[in-house]
């Protein structure tokens, strides 16, 4: 069974669930792809979030707009399937092109200026590079990456320009278009930068840090008795980066986590 966790602190929350799901959440990419052959691939990935971050403690009051920190720290701070799905497609299919479109479902209102605020969180992904730690990692860990693809994705590095980003009053727009095999990066990356923007501009009302810690302890000790093995699938709709690290440092703090 897979479940996924949800690490947003905007009113309280219960197991799996939230009382009150912000409209940001109803957000999602649209996607389309070409490849030469017409050909169109379907990958079945288990999500896992690869990144750890530096401890920060609970610190929510400060986002990194405020500290000045870049919201996406790592080359890893994403989903595992995104890693699989690149390297198939990086092997399958070198040639498609593809676009992504930033869908508001919930017709979320956005704050002035955050266009330009997610705009500087992008160009400074520009230098994220997996590190040597970082590849003897995933080639320990991850046996099913190939040595070829780990070598490409030492290599790889994120290209603000393939990302179109406006807004027009409180209408926010976003697409990425380029090479399949190197937009299939951004998708989780841009989720978690527009969420955290988001909250870090609007100043929703937080939970004090003893309350998550009890919301977290309550959900893994549920999933842990009951044996139910699940994937992290939180990074997209994260309330911040120190939220969601906080997130799984309590869930592996309960004894017998699963």
């Amino acid at each position: 069974v897979l479940l996924s966790i949800l690490s947003v602190p905007l009113d309280k929350c219960y197991w799996l669930s939230i009382k009150k799901p912000g409209l940001i959440f109803k957000n999602k990419f649209r996607y389309q792809a070409h490849d030469d052959d017409n050909h169109r691939q379907r990958m079945v990935g288990l999500a896992w979030s690869l990144y750890k971050s530096p401890e920060k403690g609970y610190n929510l009051a400060q986002s990194s707009i405020q500290t000045g920190e870049a919201m996406i720290q790592s080359i890893l701070d994403n989903d595992l399937y995104k890693f699989t799905m690149q390297q198939a497609v990086h092997m399958l299919y070198p040639r498609a092109q593809a676009r992504y479109s930033f869908i508001n479902r919930g017709e979320t209102s956005f704050p002035q200026g955050f266009a330009q605020k997610v705009r500087n969180q992008v160009e400074r992904m520009s230098g994220l590079c997996l590190t040597k730690k970082e590849k003897a990692y995933l080639k320990e860990t991850c046996y099913f990456l190939t040595p070829v693809y780990l070598d490409f994705l030492e290599s790889y590095r994120f290209d603000p320009g393939e990302v179109e980003i406006g807004q027009n009053d409180e209408a926010f727009f976003l697409s990425i278009k380029g090479p399949w095999y190197r937009t299939i990066l951004w998708e989780v990356p841009l989720m978690a930068i527009i969420s955290e923007t988001y909250f870090a501009m609007t100043k929703p009302p937080i939970l004090s840090p003893k309350e998550l810690r009890k919301i977290n302890g309550n959900k893994a000790k549920i999933l842990a008795k009951n044996q139910v093995r699940f994937a992290d699938f939180g990074t997209r709709r994260r309330f911040s980066a120190a939220n969601h690290e906080n997130l799984i440092s309590d869930i592996l703090g309960v004894e017998n986590h699963t």
